[in-house]
Protein backbone atom coordinates (compact mmCIF):
# COMPACT_ATOMS: atom_id res chain seq x y z
CA UNK A 1 0.00 0.00 0.00
CA UNK A 2 1.38 3.05 -1.02
CA UNK A 3 1.96 5.45 2.23
CA UNK A 4 0.43 8.47 3.07
CA UNK A 5 3.46 10.64 3.12
CA UNK A 6 3.03 9.76 -0.72
CA UNK A 7 0.02 12.03 -1.11
CA UNK A 8 1.03 14.89 0.08
CA UNK A 9 4.33 15.01 -0.48
CA UNK A 10 5.58 18.72 -1.86
CA UNK A 11 7.71 17.29 -4.91
CA UNK A 12 4.16 15.77 -6.72
CA UNK A 13 3.18 19.05 -8.38
CA UNK A 14 7.09 19.19 -9.53
CA UNK A 15 6.53 15.88 -11.25
CA UNK A 16 2.84 16.22 -12.11
CA UNK A 17 3.55 19.32 -14.13
CA UNK A 18 6.80 17.79 -15.79
CA UNK A 19 4.40 14.80 -16.51
CA UNK A 20 2.07 17.07 -18.48
CA UNK A 21 4.90 18.58 -20.62
CA UNK A 22 6.62 15.31 -21.40
CA UNK A 23 3.69 14.26 -22.53
CA UNK A 24 3.10 17.28 -24.76
CA UNK A 25 6.34 16.70 -26.12
CA UNK A 26 5.81 13.08 -27.18
CA UNK A 27 3.24 14.16 -28.41
CA UNK A 28 4.82 16.45 -30.85
CA UNK A 29 7.36 13.95 -31.66
CA UNK A 30 4.83 11.59 -33.09
CA UNK A 31 2.81 14.06 -34.65
CA UNK A 32 6.60 15.40 -36.51
CA UNK A 33 6.77 11.70 -37.27
CA UNK A 34 3.45 11.38 -39.38
CA UNK A 35 4.54 14.65 -41.01
CA UNK A 36 8.53 13.16 -41.99
CA UNK A 37 6.14 10.17 -43.09
CA UNK A 38 4.00 12.78 -45.24
CA UNK A 39 7.05 14.45 -46.84
CA UNK A 40 9.04 11.22 -47.78
CA UNK A 41 5.71 10.32 -48.95
CA UNK A 42 5.35 13.26 -51.32
CA UNK A 43 7.98 14.56 -54.59
CA UNK A 44 8.49 17.80 -54.90
CA UNK A 45 11.55 20.08 -55.10
CA UNK A 46 11.14 21.54 -51.51
CA UNK A 47 11.30 18.10 -49.64
CA UNK A 48 14.85 18.71 -48.09
CA UNK A 49 14.05 22.12 -46.52
CA UNK A 50 10.91 20.44 -45.24
CA UNK A 51 12.87 17.56 -43.81
CA UNK A 52 15.69 19.66 -42.29
CA UNK A 53 12.73 22.05 -40.34
CA UNK A 54 10.83 18.69 -39.17
CA UNK A 55 14.69 17.62 -37.83
CA UNK A 56 14.97 20.64 -36.07
CA UNK A 57 11.78 20.73 -34.48
CA UNK A 58 12.25 17.41 -33.61
CA UNK A 59 15.47 18.22 -32.06
CA UNK A 60 14.07 20.48 -29.53
CA UNK A 61 11.90 18.18 -28.55
CA UNK A 62 14.48 16.19 -27.36
CA UNK A 63 15.97 18.36 -25.69
CA UNK A 64 12.87 19.55 -23.64
CA UNK A 65 12.55 15.93 -22.47
CA UNK A 66 16.28 15.48 -21.63
CA UNK A 67 15.69 18.69 -19.95
CA UNK A 68 12.28 16.63 -17.93
CA UNK A 69 14.10 13.77 -17.61
CA UNK A 70 16.24 15.70 -14.60
CA UNK A 71 13.24 16.41 -12.82
CA UNK A 72 11.62 13.43 -12.78
CA UNK A 73 14.77 11.54 -12.22
CA UNK A 74 14.62 12.07 -8.41
CA UNK A 75 11.00 9.94 -8.13
CA UNK A 76 12.40 7.12 -10.14
CA UNK A 77 15.07 6.07 -7.46
CA UNK A 78 14.45 4.03 -4.07
CA UNK A 79 14.00 6.53 -2.06
CA UNK A 80 10.77 7.59 -3.37
CA UNK A 81 9.43 3.62 -3.44
CA UNK A 82 7.61 2.87 -0.26
CA UNK A 83 9.57 -0.18 1.96
CA UNK A 84 7.01 -2.37 1.98
CA UNK A 85 7.70 -4.32 -0.63
CA UNK A 86 7.88 -4.24 -5.09
CA UNK A 87 4.11 -3.90 -5.68
CA UNK A 88 4.30 -0.33 -3.95
CA UNK A 89 3.98 2.23 -6.56
CA UNK A 90 6.85 5.40 -6.10
CA UNK A 91 6.01 8.96 -6.22
CA UNK A 92 6.19 9.36 -10.21
CA UNK A 93 3.57 5.88 -10.48
CA UNK A 94 1.31 8.32 -7.93
CA UNK A 95 2.04 11.54 -9.69
CA UNK A 96 0.98 10.32 -12.95
CA UNK A 97 -2.06 8.47 -11.54
CA UNK A 98 -3.76 11.40 -10.15
CA UNK A 99 -2.95 13.39 -13.67
CA UNK A 100 -4.50 10.79 -15.83
CA UNK A 101 -7.67 11.19 -13.22
CA UNK A 102 -6.91 7.45 -12.04
CA UNK A 103 -7.50 5.71 -8.75
CA UNK A 104 -4.21 3.93 -7.79
CA UNK A 105 -4.17 0.27 -6.96
CA UNK A 106 -1.89 -2.56 -6.01
CA UNK A 107 -3.21 -4.43 -8.93
CA UNK A 108 -2.29 -1.03 -10.90
CA UNK A 109 1.46 -2.70 -11.11
CA UNK A 110 2.01 -5.20 -13.80
CA UNK A 111 4.64 -7.42 -13.97
CA UNK A 112 7.69 -7.35 -16.00
CA UNK A 113 6.99 -9.81 -19.24
CA UNK A 114 9.80 -11.84 -20.19
CA UNK A 115 10.45 -13.30 -23.33
CA UNK A 116 9.23 -16.76 -24.04
CA UNK A 117 11.30 -19.41 -25.20
CA UNK A 118 9.98 -19.53 -28.35
CA UNK A 119 6.74 -19.29 -29.98
CA UNK A 120 4.38 -22.28 -29.39
CA UNK A 121 4.30 -25.42 -31.53
CA UNK A 122 0.81 -26.35 -31.88
CA UNK A 123 -1.26 -23.59 -33.80
CA UNK A 124 -4.76 -22.82 -32.34
CA UNK A 125 -7.84 -24.56 -33.85
CA UNK A 126 -10.50 -21.74 -32.55
CA UNK A 127 -9.30 -17.46 -32.00
CA UNK A 128 -9.31 -18.39 -28.36
CA UNK A 129 -6.30 -20.75 -28.77
CA UNK A 130 -4.64 -18.47 -31.72
CA UNK A 131 -4.75 -15.42 -29.01
CA UNK A 132 -3.57 -17.14 -26.20
CA UNK A 133 -0.62 -18.15 -28.84
CA UNK A 134 0.02 -14.59 -29.65
CA UNK A 135 0.63 -13.69 -26.18
CA UNK A 136 4.16 -15.06 -26.55
CA UNK A 137 4.64 -11.80 -28.26
CA UNK A 138 3.76 -9.27 -25.69
CA UNK A 139 7.73 -9.01 -24.47
CA UNK A 140 7.62 -7.13 -27.92
CA UNK A 141 4.93 -5.19 -27.21
CA UNK A 142 2.60 -6.63 -29.29
CA UNK A 143 -0.78 -7.26 -28.66
CA UNK A 144 -4.02 -9.05 -30.50
CA UNK A 145 -7.48 -8.16 -29.84
CA UNK A 146 -10.94 -9.30 -30.10
CA UNK A 147 -13.55 -6.75 -31.43
CA UNK A 148 -17.18 -6.52 -32.12
CA UNK A 149 -18.24 -4.94 -35.50
CA UNK A 150 -18.48 -1.83 -34.13
CA UNK A 151 -14.91 -1.92 -32.46
CA UNK A 152 -15.76 -2.73 -28.94
CA UNK A 153 -13.77 -5.53 -27.23
CA UNK A 154 -16.07 -8.73 -26.57
CA UNK A 155 -15.10 -12.25 -26.29
CA UNK A 156 -13.28 -14.03 -28.74
CA UNK A 157 -16.29 -16.96 -30.24
CA UNK A 158 -18.22 -13.48 -30.75
CA UNK A 159 -15.49 -11.48 -32.71
CA UNK A 160 -15.96 -10.04 -36.30
CA UNK A 161 -12.49 -8.42 -36.12
CA UNK A 162 -8.87 -8.95 -34.78
CA UNK A 163 -7.04 -5.85 -34.17
CA UNK A 164 -3.32 -6.37 -33.69
CA UNK A 165 -1.01 -3.76 -32.22
CA UNK A 166 2.35 -3.03 -32.78
CA UNK A 167 3.01 -0.38 -30.36
CA UNK A 168 4.45 2.89 -32.59
CA UNK A 169 4.62 1.18 -36.03
CA UNK A 170 1.15 0.40 -37.10
CA UNK A 171 -2.24 -1.41 -35.90
CA UNK A 172 -3.38 -4.25 -38.30
CA UNK A 173 -7.05 -4.86 -38.59
CA UNK A 174 -8.49 -8.12 -39.94
CA UNK A 175 -12.23 -8.69 -40.80
CA UNK A 176 -14.04 -12.43 -39.88
CA UNK A 177 -17.00 -13.36 -41.78
CA UNK A 178 -18.49 -15.47 -38.86
CA UNK A 179 -18.25 -14.86 -35.57
CA UNK A 180 -15.11 -16.56 -34.17
CA UNK A 181 -13.90 -17.25 -37.63
CA UNK A 182 -10.37 -18.30 -38.30
CA UNK A 183 -10.54 -17.91 -41.85
CA UNK A 184 -10.06 -13.84 -42.52
CA UNK A 185 -11.22 -12.34 -45.59
CA UNK A 186 -9.61 -8.70 -45.33
CA UNK A 187 -6.96 -6.95 -43.92
CA UNK A 188 -6.05 -2.92 -43.08
CA UNK A 189 -3.04 -1.11 -42.21
CA UNK A 190 -3.23 2.40 -40.61
CA UNK A 191 -0.86 3.95 -38.12
CA UNK A 192 -1.81 4.65 -34.45
CA UNK A 193 -3.19 7.86 -34.70
CA UNK A 194 -5.41 6.68 -37.58
CA UNK A 195 -6.28 3.56 -35.38
CA UNK A 196 -10.17 4.99 -34.01
CA UNK A 197 -10.98 6.06 -37.32
CA UNK A 198 -10.46 3.04 -38.87
CA UNK A 199 -12.47 0.91 -36.59
CA UNK A 200 -15.06 3.12 -37.54
CA UNK A 201 -14.54 2.82 -41.27
CA UNK A 202 -11.80 0.18 -42.05
CA UNK A 203 -12.32 0.55 -46.11
CA UNK A 204 -11.37 4.30 -45.79
CA UNK A 205 -7.28 3.42 -46.38
CA UNK A 206 -4.67 5.10 -44.28
CA UNK A 207 -3.30 8.54 -45.20
CA UNK A 208 0.04 7.00 -45.46
CA UNK A 209 1.97 5.47 -48.84
CA UNK A 210 3.55 3.07 -46.69
CA UNK A 211 0.42 1.55 -44.60
CA UNK A 212 -1.68 1.61 -48.43
CA UNK A 213 0.98 -0.60 -50.17
CA UNK A 214 1.07 -2.60 -46.66
CA UNK A 215 -2.67 -2.95 -46.61
CA UNK A 216 -2.63 -3.85 -50.45
CA UNK A 217 -0.03 -6.76 -49.69
CA UNK A 218 -1.49 -7.86 -46.92
CA UNK A 219 -4.49 -8.32 -48.39
CA UNK A 220 -2.37 -10.45 -50.83
CA UNK A 221 -1.39 -12.53 -48.10
CA UNK A 222 -4.54 -13.27 -46.73
CA UNK A 223 -6.09 -14.55 -50.19
CA UNK A 224 -2.94 -17.21 -50.67
CA UNK A 225 -3.68 -18.04 -47.54
CA UNK A 226 -7.18 -18.62 -48.00
CA UNK A 227 -6.15 -20.63 -50.87
CA UNK A 228 -3.99 -23.28 -49.44
CA UNK A 229 -6.42 -25.03 -47.48
CA UNK A 230 -6.05 -23.92 -43.95
CA UNK A 231 -8.99 -22.11 -43.73
CA UNK A 232 -11.18 -24.83 -43.07
CA UNK A 233 -9.14 -26.50 -40.71
CA UNK A 234 -11.08 -29.31 -38.60
CA UNK A 235 -10.70 -29.14 -35.03
CA UNK A 236 -9.29 -31.99 -34.64
CA UNK A 237 -6.45 -31.00 -36.99
CA UNK A 238 -5.31 -28.55 -34.95
CA UNK A 239 -1.66 -29.56 -36.26
CA UNK A 240 -2.26 -27.94 -39.51
CA UNK A 241 -2.31 -23.61 -39.04
CA UNK A 242 -5.50 -21.56 -39.60
CA UNK A 243 -5.09 -18.82 -42.09
CA UNK A 244 -5.77 -16.38 -39.20
CA UNK A 245 -3.11 -17.27 -37.08
CA UNK A 246 -0.51 -17.27 -40.17
CA UNK A 247 -1.40 -14.28 -41.65
CA UNK A 248 -1.05 -12.48 -37.91
CA UNK A 249 2.09 -13.76 -37.13
CA UNK A 250 3.31 -12.81 -40.52
CA UNK A 251 2.61 -9.37 -39.30
CA UNK A 252 3.93 -9.79 -36.27
CA UNK A 253 7.25 -10.03 -38.12
CA UNK A 254 6.97 -6.37 -39.00
CA UNK A 255 7.24 -5.20 -36.06
CA UNK A 256 10.65 -3.37 -36.98
CA UNK A 257 8.96 -2.10 -40.31
CA UNK A 258 10.95 1.47 -40.13
CA UNK A 259 14.08 0.21 -38.71
CA UNK A 260 15.06 -2.51 -41.14
CA UNK A 261 17.03 -2.15 -44.06
CA UNK A 262 16.71 -4.56 -47.17
CA UNK A 263 18.45 -7.73 -46.92
CA UNK A 264 19.98 -7.43 -50.41
CA UNK A 265 20.64 -4.28 -50.94
CA UNK A 266 21.17 -2.44 -46.50
CA UNK A 267 19.11 0.17 -47.74
CA UNK A 268 16.12 1.31 -45.56
CA UNK A 269 13.87 3.78 -48.44
CA UNK A 270 12.95 2.90 -51.84
CA UNK A 271 10.80 5.11 -54.41
CA UNK A 272 8.23 3.01 -55.28
CA UNK A 273 7.35 2.82 -58.73
CA UNK A 274 4.05 2.96 -58.34
CA UNK A 275 3.27 5.71 -56.21
CA UNK A 276 6.61 7.85 -56.28
CA UNK A 277 6.90 7.41 -52.42
CA UNK A 278 10.00 6.32 -50.42
CA UNK A 279 8.95 3.30 -48.60
CA UNK A 280 10.66 0.79 -46.35
CA UNK A 281 10.95 -2.92 -47.51
CA UNK A 282 7.54 -4.54 -47.29
CA UNK A 283 8.16 -7.49 -48.61
CA UNK A 284 8.55 -10.05 -45.79
CA UNK A 285 8.16 -13.80 -46.35
CA UNK A 286 4.82 -15.36 -45.27
CA UNK A 287 5.31 -18.92 -46.91
CA UNK A 288 7.84 -20.46 -44.34
CA UNK A 289 7.30 -23.40 -42.02
CA UNK A 290 5.30 -23.04 -38.94
CA UNK A 291 8.79 -23.42 -36.80
CA UNK A 292 10.31 -20.42 -38.91
CA UNK A 293 7.63 -18.10 -38.92
CA UNK A 294 7.26 -18.24 -35.49
CA UNK A 295 11.20 -17.81 -34.96
CA UNK A 296 10.37 -14.95 -37.02
CA UNK A 297 7.64 -13.04 -35.01
CA UNK A 298 9.62 -14.00 -31.97
CA UNK A 299 13.16 -13.26 -32.75
CA UNK A 300 14.01 -9.68 -34.72
CA UNK A 301 17.40 -11.16 -35.82
CA UNK A 302 15.65 -13.91 -37.86
CA UNK A 303 14.00 -11.72 -40.33
CA UNK A 304 14.66 -10.93 -43.86
CA UNK A 305 13.03 -7.81 -45.43
CA UNK A 306 13.00 -6.84 -49.46
CA UNK A 307 11.85 -3.80 -51.45
CA UNK A 308 8.92 -4.32 -54.29
CA UNK A 309 11.45 -4.11 -56.99
CA UNK A 310 14.16 -6.85 -55.53
CA UNK A 311 13.51 -10.51 -56.07
CA UNK A 312 11.46 -13.02 -53.85
CA UNK A 313 13.18 -15.74 -54.74
CA UNK A 314 15.90 -15.35 -51.44
CA UNK A 315 13.32 -15.07 -49.18
CA UNK A 316 11.51 -17.99 -49.67
CA UNK A 317 12.40 -21.25 -47.50
CA UNK A 318 14.47 -24.21 -48.66
CA UNK A 319 11.97 -26.45 -46.07
CA UNK A 320 8.52 -26.60 -47.17
CA UNK A 321 7.62 -28.70 -44.39
CA UNK A 322 6.10 -28.05 -41.17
Amino acid sequence: MVQASLLVDPRLDDVRAAITEARAQLDALRSLANELLDVLASPGKDRQTSIKQIISRGNESISSLKRLTKTLSPALDASSRAPDGPASASLLERAWALHSGEELKDEQVEEEVHPAAEYPSRPGKNLSEVLDNLRALAYLGIRADALSVTGSHCEPDQARRVRLSMPGTFVALLGLPTPGGTAPTWATIFGHEEAQGALRRPWAGSRHAVFRAFTQLANNTVLHELGTGSAGVAPAESAIPTALETVLLWLASYSDLFSRPATSTGRLLQRDAASGALLPPLLRPHTLSWHRLGLAAMDPSQRTAEHASQSLAPMLPADGGA
